[in-house]
This record gives C-alpha cells, structure tokens and sequence, in this order.
C-alpha cells in the first residue's frame, strides 16, 4: 500500500490545508475560508466559478447542498489536480478512498472493490516517473502497455468522481479492478450529463480537455453495455461564455493524415507536408500516435518515410454515394437535376489503397472512372443540420467510384447502381484526409486523368449538394455510422458518355487529384480473357 505519510507532496499538502476549515466533513462551509484556500494555492482557474456558475439552474436548496459536496469533494480531489500531471490520478482517486475511509464512496460495491499490489506498484512507478523528470515518452509508452489512454481515462476518472460526490448516487455495478472501477466512477459522471460537463467546465478545465474525457467516458459506456446520451461539450461551454473558436486550433490534430508502412513494415499515421502531397512514397513525415476518431491524435516526436501509402482508414462500414451531384453531370446523362441527393451504396469491401491495383472481375465489363471528393463521417450522425454537419466531418479525401456500366444499364440493373459499382476494391480512396476545418469548398479542384489526359475536371462549389447538405439529407431519419465514408458524386466527363465510349482497359492508369488532398493513382487489371 502506499505510504501516505512519507509522501512528500500529500504530506505538504496535509500539513497546510488540513487543520483549516476545509478539511472533510469538519465544518459546514465557509466562504471566507475556501475563498483564502484558493488564493493560498493560486488555482483560481479551477475552482474560481465554481459556485456561481454550475447549480444556476438549481433551487437554493439543491445549491446549499450542492455547494457543501463540490467543496468537499475538490478538498478530498485537490491533491491529484494539482499534480504536475494527471497520469497518477487513477492510482490516486483510490487511494483518497483507502485514506479517508469508505464513506467517500458512494456504494457498496466500490466500497469493496479489490486494488491489487500490481496496481498500486504501477501507480507508484507512475508517480515517481512523474517526480524524477522521465521524457513524456517513456512515460506513454509505460501508459499504452499498462493502462491503455491512461491520461484521457485518469482525467475522466478525476472528473467523474469530483462531480460524482455532488450526487452521491450514481454508481453502477461491476467487477472489482482499478479500471473497472474507475469505469463505474467515470459512468456514474455520465447520468446526468449535461450537469456534470457545464460542472467541469465551470472549475477552469478547457474545452478540449472535456472532449476528451467525454470521448472516455463514452468508450467507457460502450465497453460497459450502458446506454448513455452525452450532450455536446460546446454548446455546454457556450453557457459559460467560452467560445468555441478559442479552442478550433488545439483539436485539429493534423491537417493532411495518411496512413502508411515503413520499410520495416511498421504501419503508422502521419502528417503529410504541403509540399510532399503529390509525391507521397519516400517523404519523410511525423508520426501521430492515436485514433483519428477520438480527437486523441498526437505528434509523437518522431518521424518515419513512407514506403507505402494505405487506405487513411483501415475499414469502413459502408460508402454513401451520391449520384447526379454535378448540373453538367445530371445533363450529359440526359437526367433531370434531383431535387434532393441521390443515394445508393458500396460495400465495405469496395475500399481499396490510393496506390492498389484494381483486379476486375471477367464479368465487369464497359468499365469507368468516377472522379469524387468524398468525406470521412468522424462520429454516428443521426438527424443533424446542415450547420452541424462540419462537427461530424473527420476530414476529406480523394476517391474514384469505379463502375461497370454494362450491370448500370436497364436491361441489367433494373434501375439499381449498386452492383454495377459495387465489386471489392471497386472504391479506391485517399491518400490523405485533410482535416475538415482546412477544407473550402470555394477553393477546391478535381481533375480525372486516364493514362496522363484529362477527362474530368471542376470545382467542388460546382456541387449541386453541399457536404453538409449531403450529411443532413443521409441523417434524416437513420443513422449514419462512424467511419463511413460518403462519395459526393463526379462531375462531367464520364467515358461512359464521351464519343466513343473509351471505357478502361487492361494496363491503364486512372489518376484523381484533388488540390490540397493529393492524388490517387490506379492501375486496371483484367483478365486475359476480357482485355479487349
């Protein structure tokens, strides 16, 4: 167990703060007293608003009460938020338990939970790391084999538990380890959502630092099989005058990310510089360590050369594509313009690398190119605006909706595209995603070239629908999934309508560019049988 009384920081602590009228459970609450607490430790940021600004929708005698539970709660929390790091605040949030008693959590089953040896040696070794000055980066790694995202999960523990002792109720039941512990105090925070985030909010921590534990929390949920509905964290900090763009800088994580192998065959997530777009393989990026869904993609330092460049994600659900996005589109197919988005689908095995061959079935005949942007939806989506729609956007990239046209005609389809363009590796994208907030519409061009010449060229502001427009439209009404990548439809120039119906054949090479995104270039492949 830990030796709280040769601790040096805790033992500091106790031996200022604890004789004062601050202490747990000693007096009922002075304001006077918190007031010289707080200037004592000069940490107004987090506790400054607290009383005014996170019970302004509670009577007063919910706020009395709330009031003497959030002082008590960050008199028992202080500690760990003081700390020069958050990483040893899993190992902390328990030992306050273990110190102060079990009347400081607030079931039974927590109250019995078992922390092992192990857990306590790996806080220790944490905690000292901390101490004695260890490089950020051996102390992730320590935190990826140990804990997994220790430092988003220890920050939601902290959070769930501050905010939890203001509730006192809201723990659920589970297994007895530190981590499933500390998924019972994290989830617990997550019953009265909206409450609990204006709470942490309101005690100074940053917007971003509050996504990220949400993004925990709801990771937490998941694992757990709870259903919980978080409320979005900016609207919240809207109600603290805390304006969204103070922090638009801090959550882009990349401008251009890619995936891709080493020459060791390691595969990583880099950011591509603006001068490496067009010539990805052998330009030497920085890493990112992280998941591109969870807003938890960081620069680790180091750098590696691209040897290959992979799909920028590793799967997809399912491709939306949208037909008939172009007037001059719509008019060379000899086709009304829509008066809404046109949608059919591509498996998830359609997707294929920026780089890959793409093998042609025998049977897929008078074979065609599509140029499209598309973009990458970062979290489910289900009944959200036009003017939301830019928040659940993870970035854009290039693709091409290959096609066979023969299994696109009447006589085959029967009014159906979804075979027709449906085979595996059938949707090649990539080969990056560049972030959504670096992305104008108004700015943006595509160019298809089969085997150096152009065939399609426009501005993505030539879209009859825009992104947005397109992710309200597919909302409405069903959800559409992380990860889903959503084709926005080719402009004109398809072979399919050109004189002479020059479809792909065996050997060419389709290039689809786009500014700012890079370039995807594929080359055909048919059977011997079907080459002519």
């Amino acid at each position: 167990m830990f030796d709280w009384e040769n601790d040096v920081f805790l033992s500091t602590w106790d031996k200022k703060y604890v004789s004062t009228n601050l202490r747990p459970g000693s007096k009922d609450f002075d304001a006077e007293s918190f007031k010289e607490l707080q200037q004592d430790i000069d940490r107004s940021d987090v506790v400054g608003r607290i009383f005014d600004q996170v019970t302004a929708d509670m009577t007063p005698e919910d706020s009395m009460e709330t009031f003497k539970r959030l002082r008590e709660a960050i008199t028992i929390v202080y500690p760990f938020l003081g700390m020069p790091s958050c990483i040893p605040a899993c190992y902390g949030v328990i030992g306050v338990i273990q110190k102060k008693g079990s009347q400081y959590a607030s079931d039974d089953r927590l109250r019995s939970s078992i922390i092992t040896q192990e857990d306590m040696d790996k806080g220790q070794e944490l905690r000292q790391r901390v101490y004695h000055g260890v490089g950020n980066s051996e102390i992730f790694q320590l935190m990826d084999k140990y804990f997994g995202d220790l430092f988003a999960c220890s920050t939601a523990i902290t959070w769930g538990y501050l905010i939890s002792k203001a509730n006192e109720h809201v723990f659920t039941e589970q297994e007895s380890h530190l981590i499933v512990a500390s998924a019972i105090i994290a989830l617990g925070a997550a019953r009265q959502a909206r409450s609990h985030i204006k709470a942490t909010i309101g005690l100074g921590n940053d917007v971003l630092v509050v996504k990220s534990v949400v993004n925990v929390v709801r990771k937490l949920a998941k694992w757990a099989g709870i259903s919980i509905n978080l409320p979005n964290v900016d609207e919240c900090a809207e109600e603290f005058n805390k304006p969204k763009s103070n922090f638009a800088v801090l959550e882009m994580s990349f401008t251009n990310l890619v995936r891709f192998e080493d020459d060791q065959g390691a595969i990583h997530y880099g950011d591509v510089p603006e001068d490496c777009l067009l010539d990805i393989i052998g330009c030497r990026v920085p890493i990112l360590a992280g998941d591109p869904f969870e807003d938890s993609l960081q620069l680790t330092g180091q750098q590696a050369v691209v040897y290959k460049v992979l799909p920028p994600i590793e799967s997809v659900p399912v491709f939306l594509c949208i037909g008939l996005n172009y007037a001059e589109h719509a008019k060379e197919a000899n086709l009304p313009i829509p008066p809404s988005p046109v949608l059919f689908i591509k498996p998830a095995d359609a997707l294929a690398g920026p780089h890959d061959q793409i093998e042609i079935p025998d049977h897929a005949k008078m074979l065609d190119y599509e140029g499209e942007l598309c973009f990458i939806v970062k979290r489910d989506a289900k009944n959200i605006s036009a003017s939301q729609a830019q928040e659940y956007i993870l970035g854009y990239t290039a693709g091409n909706d290959i096609s066979s046209r023969l299994w696109q005609r009447p006589p085959l389809a029967g009014g159906q595209y979804c075979y027709a363009k449906g085979f595996d590796k059938f949707a090649p994208i990539g080969p990056t995603v560049r972030h959504a907030s670096k992305i104008t519409m108004d700015s943006v061009s595509l160019q298809t070239l089969v085997n150096g010449k152009e065939r399609q060229s426009t501005l993505a502001s030539d879209m009859l629908f825009s992104p947005s427009k397109i992710l309200e439209h597919l909302s409405s009404g069903c959800t559409v999934r992380k990860g889903t990548v959503v084709m926005t439809g080719t402009p004109s120039g398809i072979a399919g309508r050109m004189k002479g119906e020059p479809w792909l054949r065996d050997g060419d090479v389709v290039e689809v560019c786009i500014s700012g995104i890079g370039k995807i270039t594929n080359q055909i492949v048919m059977p011997c049988h079907n080459r002519l």
